[in-house]
């Protein structure tokens, strides 16, 4: 669909294309399910597995940071809603461009989630820190769990059994770094001379660690732990380190 009047209509797909040049790629993703695809506010957050709330509000600051970007005159926009000139200006491709940018994304998504640690994040309900601090606080329950000094292979067998998957060695040893940075845990290397094997690195849980432990909300440690947990707590959700 296009405005009545040739030159309005290329203003505004011009002026739209502008606003979304450097708009971040979750808002870009909420107004397209919302003004291309004609997805509900509820539809939204299921697909994206929030709340309808969370997906409200996102999609209306969004939609508002597009609305200041354009600029548009009032007396441009034929007596039309602003949410109105988005349905009609929104690009549409067609359904064989749709399936084959769909792939692309698709394989980008696949291949730049494998860098990330992404079990405890959530697009709308948390960030990066939280998850990285969910991780953490895995770890450190791991490290304590097992008592006195753990290999790394006690650990991570604790974290993958907790987690139903086999995650990563390396998220495991960066969560392992970001505790001993903060003091919360300590390591060293077996002494070779006493067991007559190869070093280990060996992980203790330190007196601040069993402090940050016990103060640790109940839900976010269940659901470290894969115990049954709150989805609507938000302490479950956030970095409790």
């Amino acid at each position: 669909m296009s405005f009545s009047e040739p030159d309005l209509d290329a203003y505004i797909r011009e002026r739209l294309h502008e606003a979304l040049a450097d708009l971040s790629v979750d808002d870009i993703s909420l107004l397209q399910l919302h003004y291309c695809e004609g997805r509900t506010v509820a539809q939204i957050a299921e697909l994206l597995g929030g709340t309808s709330d969370a997906a409200e509000m996102n999609l209306q600051r969004a939609r508002a940071e597009v609305e200041k970007r354009m600029n548009i005159p009032v007396d441009r926009l034929q007596g039309l809603s602003f949410d109105e000139v988005l349905t009609q200006a929104w690009p549409k491709p067609s359904e064989m461009e749709v399936e084959a940018s769909g792939r692309r994304v698709w394989f980008g998504i696949q291949k730049e989630l494998k860098t990330y640690d992404t079990q405890f994040r959530s697009l709308y309900r948390n960030d990066w820190a939280d998850a990285h601090g969910l991780r953490d606080l895995q770890v450190l329950a791991a490290i304590d769990l097992l008592g006195g000094e753990s290999s790394f292979e006690n650990i991570i067998a604790i974290v993958n059994e907790w987690s139903s998957i086999d995650v990563e060695s390396r998220f495991v040893y960066a969560a392992m770094d970001r505790l001993q940075d903060r003091k919360l845990i300590t390591s060293h290397f077996s002494d070779v001379a006493k067991t007559g094997n190869a070093p280990k690195r060996l992980f203790k849980i330190t007196p601040d660690g069993q402090r940050k432990l016990s103060t640790a909300p109940k839900q976010a440690l269940a659901r470290v732990k894969n115990d049954e947990w709150d989805q609507t707590d938000d302490s479950a959700w956030r970095s409790p380190l």
